[in-house]
């Protein structure tokens, strides 16, 4: 009785997959301190956790600097004035 031999070898993805895969995500900055620029000119609200349903325990003015730790989901962790919390990213600048 012969006995089969698998194909182990994976299949090569098509040049347009590999392609998305390079530029999907564009490269992150290499910046620590942010700067609030909220689009309707008022303090960027500091909220214990990543979401808009948490508590607000700060703010960050308009056109002053944060230290961001980490960006996930569209939410900043952020530090400004010894306050360390979440605020939402898009309201933030590299400078």
């Amino acid at each position: 009785m012969a006995t089969e031999k698998k194909d182990t070898k994976k299949a090569a993805k098509p040049a347009s997959e590999a392609k998305k895969k390079e530029t999907a995500a564009p490269a992150k900055q290499k910046c620590t301190e942010y700067f609030s620029r909220s689009g309707t000119g008022r303090a960027l609200k500091i909220r214990d956790k990543a979401s808009s349903s948490g508590e607000e325990i700060g703010s960050i003015p308009f056109g002053e600097k944060a230290k961001v730790y980490s960006v996930e989901d569209g939410w900043a962790e952020v530090e400004y004035n010894g306050i360390k919390g979440y605020s939402i990213a898009a309201y933030l600048t590299c400078k």
